[in-house]
């Protein structure tokens, strides 16, 4: 399933574009990267071809404390 999440969205929240990098993929496709990052998350928009392709992020490496209601909402969103 895509979650069409796009660069707007993003910036909508308060993430800062970090970079944009293109790679060659097979069969001639291109990919195009858009990186973002709002505190320990990273997010990036993949486009493949000038299409849209994915949504991905990732949470830095930190250590962080939290409530245990805090947990079981993290638990939900990262482990479905």
């Amino acid at each position: 399933m895509k979650h069409f999440i796009r660069q707007e969205h993003l910036e909508s929240i308060g993430f800062e574009f970090v970079k944009k990098y293109e790679h060659p993929g097979d069969d001639d496709d291109v990919y195009t990267i858009y990186r973002y990052r709002k505190g320990i998350i990273e997010a990036e928009v993949t486009y493949r071809n000038d299409y849209y392709d994915t949504f991905e992020f990732l949470v830095c490496d930190e250590i962080l404390t939290c409530s245990f209601n805090e947990l079981k909402q993290l638990d939900q969103i990262l482990n479905r």
